[in-house]
């Protein structure tokens, strides 16, 4: 990649020296991405606005030195809910680098979407992912169908195996 333009979501973002922010996006040709924004949290920064965290931005990449953020223009503000950002740390946690996956962007769109309150749907995302909750089995007993994943740990908890565990840490399945 020497230069492209895609749509972006911007899953996070980190400080980084004195004006500079790291991000982390999840593009529609690339997959997910970490690029510099250099000079971003200028007050006088072109960038600003454009590359907060839960937006969809289109963005134009360029591989410097890594890959840098050039231009970017907010398409689209995501709610700032919990369930928006539970939505965009687990697909932060998820994904890797430059796994191009137009199936799982189509779903992320989806389920940015159809966030509603409190809760995200993330049966679409885990069936793509290779953790398809209908064959799974709890990580501790063994019982067949578990309601919850961890990210983390990568592995079902069944109701009464999840209270071992962080709930915070926890998406509900079902």
């Amino acid at each position: 990649m020497k230069e492209c333009l895609t749509d972006a979501f911007v899953l996070d973002a980190e400080d980084s020296g004195e004006f500079d922010r790291i991000l982390y996006l999840y593009t529609r040709d690339l997959g997910k991405i970490i690029a510099k924004a250099k000079s971003s949290r200028k007050i006088t920064s072109k960038l600003a606005g454009h590359l907060e965290p839960l937006s969809l931005s289109k963005v134009r990449l360029v591989e410097k030195n890594g890959t840098q953020i050039t231009d970017a223009i907010l398409l689209r503000q995501i709610e700032n809910t919990p369930a928006a950002v539970k939505l965009f740390q687990f697909i932060k946690e998820m994904t890797y680098e430059f796994q191009t996956d137009k199936k799982l962007w189509l779903t992320i769109k989806k389920a940015v979407e159809g966030l509603k309150g409190e809760k995200g749907d993330y049966k679409p995302l885990l069936n793509i992912l290779g953790f398809s909750p209908e064959f799974a089995e709890c990580g501790l007993c063994k019982i067949k169908k578990p309601l919850f994943f961890s990210p983390k740990e990568q592995i079902f908890f069944c109701h009464s195996c999840a209270f071992k565990i962080s709930p915070n840490e926890l998406i509900l399945v079902d």
